[in-house]
């Protein structure tokens, strides 16, 4: 097996012989649930025209040899191939019907959250309401004919991160969001803005007894490719707190941060047992007694210079 054969293998066809199926459809979009991680919503697309493959949770994407690379966790070509020749694939039918590459969102009209799903939907996974209207907006757009209605989140580049019940993606520019209270030294960090706004309902119903900080800043990811952003932005601040998810992105992430700041608080033992802190969320409006772990500060190694100039810092490349 090559690389110019594998390519020519259906993606659709190699991820059924691993037995995943998309969940639904959409023109040449078929999404599923991401075979690559844990997740209650499906964010994985296949653009069965391009034969491409692109999970948002984790900004990652490519083709049938880049999928496999991850899957199983390796790094030689050679090897995927291996894999790749190893398996008995079937051809899948699904009732769709091939069409050119679907356009660029068009018509863009962004207005205040106001949408009773949009909202219902963000109320189902613990979000309340009134935060989730300060702090989102619903976009509506065109696309390839059809008009929808997402619920947007903007970031430092004018773009929007975009969710609802079944939808996850973004409006380019992608980048980090970065919100500033009353521009003290604490700043927490997020991989993800359903998580941010998880956090501020937690602290606004006091749900339990998270470690809140007064004038605190928040920096939120908006997937943990976008790291290496936000690691000058984060040098100004005395203490830094992450909120990322309980899994291998989140504990990579996690680590590569604690290498530019040694007294990074790694927040996730807070909601061990879940996957991240809309989990954590979701578990206390259904148990309210349930409580959470003590948050303690990991000692590690002295803490970097914070008078040192920024470009001497090594950065994340």
């Amino acid at each position: 097996m090559d690389s110019k054969k594998a390519k020519q293998i259906p993606l659709t066809d190699y991820l059924g012989s691993l037995g995943f199926y998309p969940a639904y459809i959409q023109g040449i979009n078929l999404w599923d649930l991401s075979p690559l991680r844990e997740e209650k919503h499906p964010s994985f697309k296949v653009n069965s025209n391009k034969n491409i493959w692109h999970d948002f949770g984790i900004s990652r994407g490519g083709t049938i040899i880049d999928f496999v690379l991850i899957y199983y966790n390796i790094t030689d070509v050679s090897e995927a191939l291996k894999r790749i020749g190893e398996k008995e694939i079937k051809e899948i039918s699904f009732s769709f019907h091939p069409q050119s590459s679907l356009p660029p969102f068009e018509d863009i009209k962004i207005r205040p959250l106001q949408n009773k799903a949009l909202i219902d939907y963000l109320s189902e996974r613990g979000v309340n309401p009134q935060i989730a209207t300060a702090h989102t907006v619903e976009i509506y757009f065109k696309q390839n004919g059809e008009s929808y209605c997402k619920i947007g989140f903007p970031n430092q580049s004018g773009g929007y991160e975009l969710r609802n019940k079944y939808f996850k993606g973004c409006i380019a520019p992608k980048d980090i969001s970065i919100i500033q209270t009353t521009g003290e030294d604490k700043c927490n960090v997020f991989e993800g803005f359903i998580n941010y706004l998880s956090y501020l309902t937690i602290k606004e119903e006091n749900l339990t007894p998270l470690p809140f900080k007064k004038g605190e800043d928040y920096i939120i990811l908006n997937g943990v490719l976008n790291l290496s952003k936000a690691i000058i932005p984060l040098e100004k601040y005395q203490s830094i707190t992450s909120y990322l998810d309980v899994d291998k992105a989140g504990e990579t992430a996690s680590n590569r941060l604690r290498k530019h700041y040694p007294n990074l608080i790694d927040g996730r033992v807070l909601y061990k047992g879940n996957n991240d802190l809309n989990d954590l969320l979701c578990s206390l409006k259904m148990n309210p007694a349930k409580g959470i772990a003590k948050l303690e500060k990991k000692e590690s190694k002295p803490p970097l210079n914070n008078n040192r100039k920024p470009q001497n810092r090594r950065r994340i490349r």
